[in-house]
């Protein structure tokens, strides 16, 4: 899975290719500053053509699992996420308090 990390002034984004993935298939959860992408689908078609007597079975089925470490500077509680035409789509926002604090002048003594 193709996946991009973005980082815009107000937040990061996450792209991530998920094609042939409904969004119903995809569960995304964080632990211990972890973002977890999992998804599974299965999917299968028969078709049968009377004339010709033939029986055709197409099957497709794929999983996907990426973890990634967040900043610290996410605000976890208002993390949102999008779904649509294979392509998923995570808003993390900063908190510029905690980004503030990653950053600092050091004295050299």
């Amino acid at each position: 899975m193709k996946m991009d990390l973005i980082e815009d002034k107000d937040c990061y984004l996450i792209h991530a290719d998920v094609p042939g993935f409904k969004k119903d298939e995809i569960q995304l959860n964080i632990k211990d500053g972890m973002l977890t992408l999992t998804g599974e689908h299965h999917q299968s078609k028969e078709e049968r053509d009377p004339d010709r007597k033939y029986h055709r079975i197409e099957r497709s089925s794929g999983s996907l699992h990426r973890s990634i470490r967040l900043p610290d500077s996410v605000k976890q509680d208002e993390i949102s996420a999008s779904c649509e035409h294979g392509l998923l789509k995570i808003v993390l926002p900063k908190d510029e308090r905690l980004e503030n604090k990653k950053q600092r002048a050091i004295t050299i003594e």
